[in-house]
């Protein structure tokens, strides 16, 4: 059963996450923008920071306590791409750098 949409436009989205990110501490900032930027793309959990964030505002709280465990929130490289952008075989990732097996190289 799909969840109750709130009838927020973009333009007032932004807003709430503009106002988290603004009364949050330096600390959490990253991790709500890019909880939002992930967020974006994905049905139903876009409706879900909505409703969070305006709680949060309508209540005064902290966003960031309330809401986010840091530890929690995925680390991404850009945040406003999807994955399949990252992913690398695992050779790739045991082969050394291409600079040092040069230079190996260049000393024999």
């Amino acid at each position: 059963m799909p969840r109750p949409r709130i009838d927020l436009s973009y333009e007032d989205f932004e807003k709430l996450v503009a106002e988290a990110v603004r009364t949050t501490t330096d600390k959490h900032r990253m991790e709500i923008r890019r909880l939002h930027c992930q967020l974006k793309d994905l049905n139903g959990q876009v409706d879900e920071l909505k409703r969070l964030l305006e709680d949060c505002i309508v209540s005064g709280k902290s966003f960031t306590t309330t809401y986010i465990d840091v530890q929690r929130v995925p680390s991404h490289p850009h945040p406003a791409k999807p994955d399949r952008y990252y992913k690398k075989s695992d050779r790739h990732e045991a082969r050394p750098h291409r600079s040092t097996s040069r230079l190996r190289n260049h000393e024999k």
